[in-house]
């Protein structure tokens, strides 16, 4: 999601920062710090782009140092700036409004099949004559269709045209 937000070109302006050191032993951060670093699912990629990785300590110098990092990068404009001003693209149509969308349409496909399955559950229910579980199950089935309906509603906030193209 991040990579298409700011575009491949701007990754070389990107600092990707570890926190909380001090609450782990060294062996333990760095392993996890590892994993962020060398796992495609994570900064892999954006590491091989062009961004750059650092441990922020809680300290002051830690802060700066971070700071000097993007001190030498010569400013670019991000992907989403691009697609939305001067593309004039809506945000659902946008590299980053596209993956959003998926997301959610992933996750409403998960509370679709839930649904389904928790139908099946309050048939077996009422063959049983259980009437504790039949309203445990009415409960989750309204839970989920809730969950269904702000999905729906997301994704038509996303699709909708930039407010200033709606205004002429």
């Amino acid at each position: 999601m991040f990579k298409k937000l700011v575009g491949e070109d701007s990754l070389k302006n990107v600092v990707l920062v570890t926190t909380m050191w001090g609450t782990v032993d060294e062996a333990t951060g760095a392993e996890r710090e590892k994993d962020l670093l060398e796992n495609p699912q994570y900064w892999e990629g954006m590491i091989a782009r062009g961004a750059q990785h650092a441990r922020f300590l809680a300290t002051p110098e830690s802060g700066k140092e971070i700071i000097r990092l993007l001190g030498d990068r010569s400013p670019t404009v991000i992907q989403i700036q691009t697609e939305l001003i001067d593309q004039g693209l809506p945000v659902g149509k946008t590299a980053a409004g596209v993956a959003v969308d998926n997301g959610l349409e992933k996750m409403r496909l998960q509370h679709e099949q839930m649904l389904e399955d928790l139908k099946q559950e309050h048939a077996r229910a009422v063959e049983k004559g259980n009437r504790r579980m039949m309203e445990q199950i009415q409960k989750e089935r309204a839970e989920s269709e809730k969950r269904i309906a702000e999905i729906k509603s997301k994704r038509v906030i996303i699709r909708k045209r930039p407010w200033w193209k709606r205004l002429w």
